[in-house]
């Protein structure tokens, strides 16, 4: 009506605004067809380029996106802009450009669509800089996740959320946004409880805007957790409700992305049909995921049995910019093209090159938290590789499948981080500090709860550069295993535990054999380990029914060992789900007394630096007792900490080591830890989350004004790095990594990752009493020892409270674990 009148008068402005509110309109319900009715000239509608005319454009590009016509789409946005830029219209140029970007990344071009995000970031300003820039960082981030640049991917979700948290007004739901890229980028990684925060925040952002298409983004992010957990029937759900939403609101490319990982799940669910039917079908110039598509046509064609068809998609997939996720698909799949050929090297190089890339990435994520998180990811490539080589029609080349599986177990092979000791982080103080506070203080009435204090100081820990060199002296020669072989005595053995998902096996090597043994599914080695622990954890427990839950689990892995007496010290593999394993309960096939009896047992990393395995005597011992007997501690004291430097002093007192007591804080006890050579033994509350990052460590004694006990996660002590020799943890499960398989790590571990040598640690929670008899033991058989054992000197500590009445009980003993660095061979690093 306005319109109308405006032209019978022959006011062209007026005409042009009254008929952008029109557009307007109809753009804002998705009418996208009748926005392109109304524009299809814009500059005839005012014979000249206006102000006007360029919002008319831009209502133009922005339907004919929404409609899937991109070519049509990007030539109209490339006009746009050199109409903004003629005009000088510098705050409409970066929005226009903003949505360009996204144009250009929808259709793969992503290096174009990042060039002309940082172009734009350089440039922003104004009053709306501050929204414009966290929604450049949110797109930025989006494209990092594509290309596999999970570090980047965090900077920029971090600084996203930082510019939204700062904006006056509007921010809410970009806010949402910013979490729900974060989720996901957790999701990729594998940290499902994380990603799960992050998407329970974004939610209650959402709630109250009533945003469909955003509830939509977390819908799928939730459909990702529930494929990590390969609860795949419920992510299915998650996938179609989805879509369904996407296709009511006309969200094209949003659409097609969901419909491609929503049909990923079908072929991984086996049903191909719908999945053929759908993959036919195509709109516009979409895919949007046109990787995932390449993936889907290659399952297919195998499915179909097609090979050149699925060789020709796994091609074009080597040319595509992939996310992590889907890089490691990517790799499944063409192993699966290789293997349905009868050709299983080609299969295992395939997956190993992969594996390579991740390691590659790994250093350049930002920090050695995040490096180890996202080496992780390789886990699932190494389960695919057991799997093929496990697999009866693959068992032809003893000999090939035994070199394969011990590439695989040699890939993760490293040395000790380089470490810068001038200053401790103060990102990782903050987030040990939220921490502590969520634990210990109770939630607080009004305000953020303080899980969500703790999960955004962690985000910005691992979204922050580089503290020091990510340097590892040596690189490993994974061929080499004679090398490896020559460095075992004669009665000692090396054991792998082999997950390939739905089979089991062990890696046994000795002096003069290497062999593949078959051993339970992954599964069921769980389940047995989580019986005897259930088990273990209490001193009344009936020693009957632990001896029948260890048998079970030993014949379970053990069952097809191929000698009849057990070695007289074994090494195991410090990996999931063996380092949870109580090994010192279990029994050698044919044999009825526990391990601990005849073995010497040491959970081991490999270590590729070359290093002298024997560790000189050590410079000083220093002991350090948080007992918590401070009125301002909010823990329960531990009664005979006190006791332990004694007792350890007493030990020690024919040799020539100094013992010190230095105070139990975070910064003399990081200090020790650095010290070259040193002993450091530490008597404090443990706390295990395996499931959480970051939830693991020790409560040292408050320092200053605080009223709480200060925490130190591992994610301190890998971020700091380790140069101490011998590490004691007499602490509550510091040795516990669960099951999970999520990128955590227990503190022990990630003590030893981050370059101790030994470290000493509990897999549940342990008596203090019990501690006053086996710590004086254990420092009396290794400073007696030349060799400064610290396996052998458990084992005697071990022993020791087996002979006493009181500690008799496996509860007192079998939950001590050695965490020891093994040198991969001489020949084996260069």
């Amino acid at each position: 009506m306005a319109e109308r009148a405006w032209v019978s008068l022959g006011d062209n402005n007026r005409t042009l605004a009254a008929h952008l509110g029109r557009v307007g309109e109809m753009l804002a319900v998705a009418e996208y067809r009748r926005v392109l009715d109304m524009t299809q000239d814009v500059t005839a509608l005012n014979g000249a380029q206006s102000y006007l005319t360029a919002r008319l454009g831009n209502e133009r590009c922005l339907s004919l996106q929404a409609l899937g016509r991109l070519h049509e789409a990007s030539d109209c946005f490339e006009w746009l802009l050199a109409t903004y830029q003629a005009l000088n219209e510098r705050g409409e140029y970066l929005v226009a450009a903003q949505n360009f970007a996204a144009l250009q990344r929808d259709r793969g071009n992503l290096q174009a669509a990042e060039d002309l995000g940082v172009r734009c970031l350089a440039i922003v300003s104004g009053v709306d800089a501050t929204m414009m820039r966290g929604r450049l960082h949110l797109m930025l981030a989006d494209i990092s996740l594509r290309r596999g640049r999970i570090g980047e991917a965090l900077a920029h979700a971090n600084a996203a959320l930082d510019q939204f948290e700062h904006a006056q007004s509007g921010a809410l739901r970009w806010q949402a946004n910013a979490l729900l890229v974060i989720a996901s980028l957790y999701s990729q990684l594998g940290a499902d409880d994380e990603a799960y925060g992050f998407l329970n925040d974004a939610v209650k952002r959402l709630a109250p805007l009533g945003a469909p298409n955003r509830m939509a983004a977390a819908m799928n992010v939730f459909a990702d957790i529930e494929t990590n957990g390969r609860r795949l029937q419920s992510a299915l759900l998650w996938r179609r409700a989805a879509e369904e939403t996407y296709a009511q609101l006309k969200m094209l490319p949003s659409y097609e992305s969901t419909r491609s990982k929503r049909l990923h799940l079908q072929i991984e669910l086996g049903d191909f049909a719908q999945a053929k039917h759908d993959i036919a079908e195509h709109y516009g110039d979409y895919p949007l995921d046109a990787g995932m598509n390449l993936m889907l046509e290659a399952e297919l064609a195998l499915h179909e049995n097609r090979p050149a068809d699925a060789l020709h998609a796994i091609n074009e997939l080597a040319h595509m910019p992939l996310s992590l996720r889907n890089q490691i698909s990517a790799a499944q799949v063409e192993a699966k093209y290789w293997m349905r050929r009868g050709n299983a090297e080609a299969a295992q190089q395939r997956l190993l090159a992969q594996a390579r890339r991740i390691a590659a990435l790994a250093p350049r994520t930002g920090n050695p938290i995040l490096r180890y998180v996202v080496t992780r990811q390789a886990l699932t490539l190494r389960r695919t590789a057991v799997l093929a080589a496990l697999e009866p029609t693959q068992r032809t080349d003893t000999a090939a499948r035994i070199n394969a599986m011990w590439t695989w177990v040699a890939l993760n092979a490293s040395g000790r981080q380089s470490t810068d000791t001038a200053t401790l982080p103060a990102a990782v103080g903050k987030f040990d500090h939220a921490l502590a506070w969520e634990l210990l203080v109770p939630r607080p009435t009004v305000g953020a709860p303080p899980e969500t204090a703790t999960q955004r100081e962690l985000l910005s820990l691992l979204a922050r550069p580089e503290r020091h060199s990510t340097e590892v002296k040596g690189r490993v020669n994974t061929s080499a295993l004679l090398a490896f072989q020559h460095t075992l005595d004669a009665e000692a053995a090396f054991l792998a535990y082999l997950d390939g998902a739905t089979r089991g096996a062990l890696l046994w090597v000795t002096r003069d054999r290497v062999e593949l043994i078959d051993a339970a599914s992954p599964d069921k080695v769980r389940g047995g380990v989580l019986a005897l622990r259930e088990l273990m954890r209490s001193p009344n427990s009936s020693v009957t029914e632990i001896e029948v839950a260890a048998q079970d689990l030993s014949a379970q892995l053990l069952g097809a060992m191929p000698l009849t007496q057990p070695a007289r010290h074994l090494y195991i593999l410090a990996e999931e789900p063996l380092n949870g394993v109580p090994w010192d309960v279990l029994t050698w096939p044919g044999a009825s007394s526990f391990l601990v009896d005849t073995t010497t047992i040491e959970l081991v990393r490999l270590d590729a630096t070359g290093r002298d395995a024997e560790s000189p005597s050590p410079r000083s011992l220093q002991v350090m007792v948080a007992a918590q007997e401070s009125d301002h501690s909010m823990l329960p004291p531990l009664a005979a900490a006190e006791a332990e430097a004694a007792a350890i002093s007493n030990a020690v007192s024919r040799s020539a080591i100094s013992l010190q007591t230095p105070p139990a804080t975070r910064m003399s006890l990081m200090s020790a830890l650095q010290q070259p050579g040193a002993w450091v033994h530490i008597a404090a509350h443990g706390l295990a989350q395996p499931q959480r990052i970051g939830y693991a460590g020790i409560w040292l004694e408050p320092t200053g004004d605080e009223k709480i006990p200060t925490f130190l996660s591992w994610i301190d002590i890998l971020d700091s790095g380790v140069n101490a020799d011998l590490v004691v943890l007499n602490a509550c499960q510091l040795g516990d990594s669960g099951t999970a398989v999520n990128g955590n790590l227990s503190f022990a571990d990630a003590v030893s990752r981050a370059g101790a040598k030994h470290v000493v640690a509990a897999l549940w929670p342990i008596s203090d009493a019990a501690a006053a008899l086996w710590v004086p033991a254990f420092y009396s058989a290794i400073t007696s020892d030349p060799h400064h054992d610290a396996a052998h000197a458990l084992r005697a500590a071990q022993l020791r409270l087996r002979e006493s009445r009181a500690f008799r009980h496996p509860f007192f003993w079998a939950g001590m674990q050695t965490i020891d660095l093994m040198p991969i061979g001489s020949g084996a690093a260069h």
